[in-house]
């Protein structure tokens, strides 16, 4: 299923961000605009197919594994290989525990568009993430700094761009 929807980009007013979608300790939040915010728990991710991807990290390379993101947007009913039309127009807001933020168009999400298989990573090197990347560490490969990885994801806004 498709989801469109209209928003008004509030960050840059400096409100929060679709307040009253809260995380838990083992949950993580999903809003898209205009439906009811999507709380998936650590037991529906763990569920989810696993995947692993070797990527450089601070100290070298590391092998990181959970679900990839298609599996977790489809689970939450968005569907992000098939971006055309208004959806191309759609980002998806990534935010962390400590506050820090990460846009990507839905375009740079799609593995059918961009060949990369980006995960929301529980593992590396086949241990659990430690407390300071936990629960969830969104990983994107390839890219030559880290700079779009996200540590402790609590939660992810897809919105529309004005």
């Amino acid at each position: 299923m498709i989801w469109q929807s209209t928003a008004l980009v509030v960050l840059m007013l400096g409100a929060p961000a679709f307040a009253g979608a809260q995380a838990t300790n083992d949950s993580l939040v999903i809003r898209v605009e205009g439906r009811a915010p999507v709380a998936l728990r650590a037991a529906d991710l763990r569920s989810l197919p696993r995947d692993s991807v070797r990527s450089a990290m601070h100290h070298g390379e590391g092998v990181f594994r959970g679900p990839s993101l298609r599996e977790v947007f489809n689970l939450a009913g968005i569907a992000v290989d098939s971006v055309h039309g208004p959806r191309l127009g759609q980002y998806a807001l990534f935010e962390a525990k400590d506050g820090y933020r990460v846009v990507m168009g839905m375009t740079d999400l799609s593995e059918a568009l961009t060949g990369r298989r980006m995960l929301l990573a529980d593992e590396v090197d086949g241990k659990p993430l430690e407390a300071k990347d936990a629960p969830w560490q969104l990983v994107v490969p390839g890219d030559v700094r880290a700079t779009r990885w996200v540590r402790q994801v609590v939660r992810i806004s897809v919105v529309q761009a004005p």
